[in-house]
């Protein structure tokens, strides 16, 4: 049984939006942060834009949508956001300096049991783990754009692993139906971005080559 019910996921950009409708939607408790008001009316327009995507594409009810409204709240307040949080899942733009920001910013506002995962799929996780003030309980997730539709995520790991996060991202949590590259490591190469898919699948849909150059595992490891 999942301990992870209540997430927060911190930006409420294109990814951000997708992943706490997404989580809402398959039943979690969810708070999306952003710096301002105007970020989150945005996220809330595009929440109604996905509510019809659901029921178009996904099968969703009128009663799903209606419950998965109830489950979301939105706010600028970070030590609200993140006060009961058992996930946070930052999915703040890809700039090092403003992830490494919000990540400090955090640390000192959660609770001791929250685990802390990444949405991005382009910088190395170890880059933000000491940042986060719980590099033991860090790692990525990265989700695919139209989440809906695009059935994976990604999961990598610098240090540790997280089995409540992997499971949370499973069929019977989040949805994806596949995991698409498990990478494991303590100071090895495999500490990189979520390769097997941004490297290979979206330039050539088929070649493991650029990874297993870089140390990381090819198909027969997946």
């Amino acid at each position: 049984m999942s301990t992870l019910e209540m997430l927060t996921v911190l930006g409420s950009g294109v990814l951000g939006g997708q992943i706490s409708w997404h989580s809402a939607f398959k039943g979690k408790t969810v708070t999306v942060y952003d710096i301002d008001v105007e970020a989150l009316d945005r996220c809330r327009a595009a929440h109604e834009q996905y509510a019809a995507i659901y029921l178009a594409e996904v099968g969703a009810t009128d009663a799903d949508i209606a419950t998965t409204h109830d489950r979301l709240t939105y706010t600028i307040d970070l030590a609200d956001a993140v006060s009961i949080a058992d996930l946070v899942i930052e999915a703040v733009p890809e700039i090092p300096d403003v992830k490494t920001a919000v990540y400090q910013k955090m640390a000192g506002l959660l609770p001791d049991h929250t685990l802390v995962a990444s949405n991005s799929s382009t910088l190395l996780p170890s880059s933000f783990a000491q940042a986060t003030g719980r590099p033991e309980k860090f790692c990525a997730l990265h989700f695919g754009n139209g989440i809906w539709a695009m059935n994976f995520v990604l999961p990598s790991y610098g240090r540790t692993r997280h089995e409540y996060v992997v499971r949370y991202s499973r069929l019977t949590e989040m949805g994806p139906g596949q995991i698409v590259g498990l990478f494991f490591g303590q100071d090895t190469p495999t500490d990189g971005p979520s390769c097997v898919y941004n490297k290979t699948v979206a330039v050539n849909g088929s070649s493991d080559e650029p990874c297993i150059g870089n140390g990381c595992p090819g198909p027969p490891s997946l």
